[in-house]
C-alpha cells in the first residue's frame, strides 16, 4: 500500500489490485470445481446405495421363495420354483437384468432389477435338489470378480410337506 501525496490518504496500487482479483478468482475456482465434485460423487453414491438396497431386497424375495418351494429346477441359466400351491417362480438373468416372474394360476407378476454394465447374476442349484443359491458379481476393470451377494438357501425350509387339505364335515377319510 503506497500513500497518495495529493491528499495524504493512503491507496491500493494497480498491480496490488489486480493480484488480489487474480488470488480471489483462483480460490473461488477451486471451490466451485470441489462444489461440483462433490454433488457428481454425493449422486453416484445415491445412485450405488440404491442399487444395493433394491438387490438385497430382491435376494430377500429369493430366499423367501426358495424356503417356500417344494421343487426347483434349473433352466436356461435360472432357476424354476414350483410351491405347494403349485404357483411357478421363474428366476432369471436375461442380458444385464436380474427378473422374477410369478405365474398364478392365469395371473403372471414380473419383477426386474436392472443390472450395472460391469454386474452379473448367477443361479446355481445343488445335485440333490436340497439347496441353491444367487450370486451377484461384480466385475473390476483390471478383470478380476469380486462377489457383492451371495445367498444360499436351502429348499422347502419352510413347507417340509403339502399344506393340509380342508375336509368338509360329514367326510370321512
Amino acid at each position: 500500500m503506497k500513500s497518495d501525496t495529493r491528499g495524504g490518504r493512503s491507496a491500493f496500487s494497480l498491480i496490488e489490485m489486480l493480484l488480489a482479483i487474480t488470488f480471489g478468482s483462483v480460490v473461488m475456482t477451486l471451490a466451485v470445481g470441489l462444489v461440483h465434485s462433490g454433488l457428481v460423487n454425493q449422486a453416484a453414491t445415491k445412485s450405488r446405495v440404491e442399487q444395493s438396497s433394491r438387490l438385497n431386497r430382491f435376494a430377500e424375495q429369493f430366499r423367501s421363495d426358495v424356503h417356500m418351494a417344494r421343487e426347483i429346477k434349473s433352466s436356461n441359466g435360472g432357476l424354476t420354483l414350483v410351491t405347494w400351491q403349485g404357483d411357478s417362480i421363474q428366476y432369471s438373468a436375461p442380458g444385464s437384468r436380474l427378473e422374477r416372474e410369478r405365474i398364478i394360476e392365469v395371473s403372471r407378476q414380473v419383477e426386474t432389477i436392472d443390472l450395472a454394465q460391469d454386474q452379473s447374476v448367477a443361479f446355481a442349484c445343488s445335485d440333490d435338489g436340497k439347496s441353491c443359491s444367487l450370486e451377484i458379481q461384480f466385475h473390476t476393470q483390471d478383470a478380476t470378480t469380486r462377489t457383492l451377494r451371495r445367498v444360499v438357501v436351502a429348499v422347502g425350509l419352510n413347507c417340509t410337506s403339502p399344506p393340509p387339505v380342508a375336509v368338509a364335515a360329514g367326510d370321512t377319510q
